[in-house]
């Protein structure tokens, strides 16, 4: 920042969480979260047009050595607590969400679930209701995920590929290209770019380009 002159200003600023925005677009991944102190984090899970998020999260106290309770669908969380006093997880897929507080003393809960569509979001928020960290630092989530194809639309194609016929297709991001171009741009990569025979090719196509 430079100043000159004699401005009258003010600044205004606050503390990021270490795991305030995060975004995970592999095939699989996973993130352990332990709370130290009040936090909000958000993980964002975008996987390509064709893939579900087969969502696996296990939510509890550490200090609690009873066995995790039997899986649960998260459907089951639908009255999740807006002020939770303890570790709130709310879960946006697509149209629908959940939530569901935990608090100290709560034993560990094992959620799975497969996505509606081919992106969740995941937002955390640890909140003490008397500002008490010995009381919240035992919460804890981790959180794994992996893809789960859907065969109608990817067939027997890679990850990040959707099938149209006997060909396999993916939408090539950040490379704006004049046909010729972006041909010899595909050759090299030994395929072709995609031709529209039919209705049904362009609703793929739409498809691929819509939901990425």
């Amino acid at each position: 920042m430079q100043i000159q002159g004699r401005p009258i200003f003010t600044i205004s600023y606050h503390l990021v969480d270490y795991c305030y925005n995060l975004t995970f677009v592999a095939r699989n991944g996973s993130y352990e979260l332990k709370s130290a102190g009040d936090l909000e984090c958000t993980f964002k899970i975008y996987l390509p047009y064709g893939n579900r998020v087969a969502l696996k999260l296990r939510i509890g106290d550490s200090l609690v050595t009873s066995s995790p309770e039997t899986s649960l669908n998260f459907q089951d969380f639908r009255n999740g607590e807006n002020t939770c006093g303890g570790l709130l997880t709310q879960l946006q897929d697509g149209p629908s969400s959940w939530s569901h507080c935990t608090k100290p003393g709560d034993s560990e809960r094992q959620i799975e679930i497969v996505s509606r569509e081919n992106k969740v979001v995941l937002k955390v928020v640890v909140r003490s209701s008397d500002g008490s960290l010995d009381k919240t630092g035992s919460l804890g989530l981790k959180m794994s995920y992996r893809a789960e194809p859907v065969e109608s639309v990817v067939g027997v194609c890679e990850f990040g590929w959707v099938i149209l016929r006997q060909f396999c297709i993916s939408a090539m991001e950040g490379v704006k290209l004049p046909w010729a171009q972006a041909e010899m741009e595909c050759a090299r990569k030994d395929g072709h770019l995609a031709s529209i025979r039919s209705e049904l090719d362009q609703q793929v196509l739409d498809n691929l380009l819509i939901n990425r």
